[in-house]
């Protein structure tokens, strides 16, 4: 069995020795265990003792790691690298989580607030990622006020995308809007009621109509149909389209 013949204290660890052997434990476990000189070390008290030091270790890798904010999962997957004791990986997660280290609730407060422009989908995806669980995420996406988050990203990407059709703009923020995590159905809802300014329409034909203009390229009426071809490709109306086409007769833009 082994004994302790001696120890030294050496900065906030005590070193102990047993022998030919020696082994290095921390003042809180030294005190914790009373080990003194002629004290037995039993294979029990061995185990006991390499658990605590296992604790100590993981928690300290731990605490390094959480310099960044971190959910719960992430914290034991990055455990699991230096251990396969899932006991001691727990006790050191609820440790943390005692001492506020560890927090999934402000986590997911933390990330809606630095991502204020994502809806409920893109949040549940890129969490449940994380490990959070469904059930708290819904605690916080309750919360949220989806119907004004989403009028003003459909209404920011509108103002964005003004030089487009209203075709083109529509479509273009329907494809953002999904791509940020709104529910299609409520996407839509909300488009049906933005109707076409006739002005706009027309001040973004105008635009477009002389980014293209230079580019014709044959006589009148091939370049006539050409921009008519284009600019219904861009979403622009038929009608519309060929009001331009008396500008490459005169060469002038409105």
């Amino acid at each position: 069995m082994k004994k302790i013949t001696n120890y030294h204290f050496k900065d906030q660890d005590v070193h102990l020795e047993m022998g030919h052997e020696s082994l290095i434990v921390s003042y809180a476990v030294f005190l914790k265990y009373q080990l003194k000189i002629g004290m037995d070390i039993t294979p029990q008290l061995e185990q006991a003792i390499n658990l605590d030091l296992l604790f100590d270790r993981l928690y300290k890798e731990a605490k390094i790691y959480l310099k960044k904010i971190r959910t719960t999962y992430e914290v034991k997957q990055h455990l699991l690298k230096s251990t396969s004791n899932s006991q001691v990986i727990i006790q050191v997660i609820d440790t943390l989580k005692t001492k506020k280290y560890v927090d999934d609730h402000d986590y997911i407060k933390r990330y809606m607030q630095s991502h204020p422009h994502y809806g409920p989908n893109k949040v549940m995806f890129e969490l449940i990622k994380k490990g959070i669980k469904k059930e708290d995420l819904y605690v916080h996406l309750n919360d949220m006020d989806i119907s004004l988050k989403l009028q003003h990203i459909i209404d920011q990407c509108l103002l964005k995308n003004q030089t487009l059709s209203h075709h083109k703009k529509i479509l273009k923020c329907s494809l953002y809007a999904k791509q940020l995590g709104y529910e299609p159905h409520d996407i839509q809802d909300y488009l049906s009621h933005k109707e076409m300014n006739m002005q706009d329409e027309l001040s973004s034909i105008k635009i477009f109509f002389v980014k293209t203009q230079k580019k014709l390229k044959g006589d009148i009426k091939e370049q006539c149909q050409t921009w008519i071809k284009k600019a219904m490709q861009q979403g622009f109306s038929y009608e519309n389209a060929k009001l331009f086409c008396k500008e490459l007769e005169h060469d002038t833009i409105l």
